[in-house]
């Protein structure tokens, strides 16, 4: 595939490159450094300062959450590599990619977590030593997959996505719960039972897992591991039974849970959680909210040029508008 120079200058080539739901990867020649016309705080310097300021021992959790539309994903992109050249091995979790976002619960963000540190050590050239993977790989299979539905899903994730007997069992495993997890299928609610009965040594199985990466990270040079979270916000609002929401049932009922992980990280939230009056106790760090571009003074009449001038720019960087349009 060529690779797209910018500013482009035809129609369709507009069309891809302003495409909203495309988050723009650290070092993308599209990026426009907006803060300064948010207002505000610099998202990925108070995030690395806060993670660096945390005590031994412990760690920072921390909530993101701001309009839909306002570039949370492209900044996360950035928080990422900010982090990265900072000395922190951050793991980019992308919820809406691997999950269910109409039908979510804690288990289900676990167990991605679980998949992606999974893959991004393996990128990274770091073994899992071979017990612990196996031990993983064998307390997966007991409690959640029959042998035969294993080989069912793993026959479907080569076909579908090229997932093969090169990748390692560990791998193909938890890629295999996340896809019936995704799927909707009849196994996602078993597969739930299985894992909320199991509840401590899951989460006792995913921490043992958590902390060898981390002595492993640190005899290769980095200072910690960080999870980046990041399409929660967009999970589907609905009531339930008792009285909660869809959103409050896993930000605030579960959020011990979603806290239990020997790492840093960080979740994005549903913006309507900012006014949750139980939000304080589940996670005591206020979350933090990215502003939209500031485009009008407060009298709501006077342009803020600032802000317009920024917009311009983030224009100008993807599209040469006056070639688009004499094509």
């Amino acid at each position: 595939m060529a690779m797209v120079r910018y500013p482009v200058q035809t129609v369709d080539e507009a069309y891809h490159a302003c495409h909203p739901d495309l988050a723009l990867e650290a070092g993308d020649p599209r990026y426009v450094h907006l803060t300064p016309v948010r207002g505000g705080f610099e998202l990925s310097t108070t995030i690395t300062r806060n993670i660096s300021r945390t005590p031994p021992g412990y760690f920072h959790q921390q909530l993101i959450t701001g309009h839909r539309g306002c570039g949370k994903s492209t900044e996360l992109k950035q928080l990422q590599a900010r982090l990265r050249e900072a000395g922190y091995f951050a793991v980019y979790v992308d919820a809406e990619a691997l999950l269910d976002l109409g039908d979510l619960t804690y288990l289900d963000v676990l167990v991605a977590l679980t998949q992606e540190l999974e893959e991004a050590l393996r990128g990274e050239k770091i073994r899992i030593p071979p017990q612990l993977r196996q031990d993983l790989d064998e307390w997966f299979a007991n409690i959640i997959l029959t042998e035969e539905q294993r080989r069912e899903v793993e026959r479907s994730l080569e076909a579908d996505f090229g997932v093969g007997p090169q990748v390692p069992a560990l791998a193909r495993m938890l890629a295999a719960i996340t896809g019936q997890i995704r799927s909707g299928s009849s196994r996602r609610i078993e597969i739930r039972r299985q894992l909320e009965q199991n509840l401590r040594v899951f989460i006792q199985r995913l921490n043992l897992l958590v902390d060898d990466a981390r002595v492993r990270l640190s005899r290769k040079g980095w200072k910690d591991l960080v999870f980046i979270v990041d399409g929660l916000e967009k999970m589907h609002y609905a009531p339930l039974p008792d009285g909660q929401s869809t959103h409050s049932a896993l930000f605030v009922a579960h959020a011990e849970q979603l806290k239990s992980i020997h790492s840093h990280v960080i979740y994005t939230v549903p913006i309507s959680l900012v006014f949750n009056a139980n939000m304080g106790d589940a996670f005591p760090d206020p979350t933090l909210v990215i502003p939209m571009v500031k485009l009008t003074q407060s009298d709501g009449k006077t342009p803020y040029r600032p802000g317009r001038d920024a917009l311009f720019e983030v224009i100008a960087r993807r599209v040469d508008v006056r070639r688009v349009f004499e094509s």
